[in-house]
């Protein structure tokens, strides 16, 4: 990651700190971590999801932000451009984890709501199992994308929780390598299974249009929905070029 990458990633966080513990508070705001998690379940959709679909996750149903927090549009610009980070992350091949998210090397500790990758995991946890229905629309029985797709959930999803990972370990795991084994060895995967999940998700995108429009070119992700000057689909008021576009 370069270093303008990095200051990009720094300042997001900087202001997402500030402003999700207050959002969405009737179901559970999302920490950054939780949402960059949420947000790579969402960029890695067989089928492109909108802002307008995600967004009352993210806010609540109401979409309000409260006044305390200052201009909407500037809690929503910073919303919009961890999403454009990441999925622009996806879109040319980098891993859509930030370097700020760090493994330990103590793999106990990565587990659940207090660690980075505990809370990024159920982020993407919670994204991926609300997008279920397309994945499951989509792999259902094609056993290559099945087996692909059971092989990376298993280690983004593993640090949830440690209550829900030992129960993994117990159903699935070789009995001859203990449960540090395999954790150490999730740890080790999680990163990578992050960029592989992207990858399987755009191709089986890719390869279903494909068939359904075979004379039509294909339509990329991050191809806007809305015209430059329409009004931007979060909802800020603004035109598209002057909100979220960029």
């Amino acid at each position: 990651m370069s270093l303008p990458e990095i200051e990009e990633i720094k300042v997001l966080k900087h202001q997402l700190d500030s402003y999700l513990p207050h959002l969405n508070e009737a179901e559970g705001a999302f920490s950054f971590f939780e949402l960059c998690g949420f947000f790579v379940a969402v960029c890695s959709s067989p089928e492109a999801i909108k802002p307008s679909e995600w967004l009352p996750v993210v806010l609540g149903d109401d979409l309000d932000i409260p006044e305390a927090l200052g201009e909407p549009s500037m809690v929503l610009e910073a919303i919009m451009g961890l999403y454009n980070w990441i999925n622009y992350r996806i879109l040319t091949g980098v891993s859509p984890i930030p370097d700020v998210l760090e493994v330990s090397d103590e793999v106990y500790t990565n587990f659940g709501d207090q660690a980075p990758v505990g809370q990024w995991s159920k982020g993407f946890y919670e994204g991926h199992d609300w997008l279920s229905e397309i994945w499951e629309s989509v792999v259902n029985g094609e056993d290559k994308w099945e087996e692909e797709l059971s092989s990376y959930l298993l280690p983004l999803s593993f640090f949830l929780d440690e209550n829900y990972a030992r129960a993994i370990y117990e159903d699935f795991a070789r009995q001859d390598r203990t449960f540090y084994e395999v954790a150490e060895y999730m740890s080790l995967l999680f990163k990578s299974a992050a960029m592989d999940y992207a990858n399987l998700g755009r191709m089986i995108g890719e390869t279903i249009e494909e068939i359904e429009n075979p004379d039509e070119p294909l339509t990329q992700h991050d191809e806007p929905e809305v015209g430059r000057n329409d009004p931007c689909p979060c909802g800020s008021g603004k035109k598209y070029k002057k909100c979220c576009l960029h």
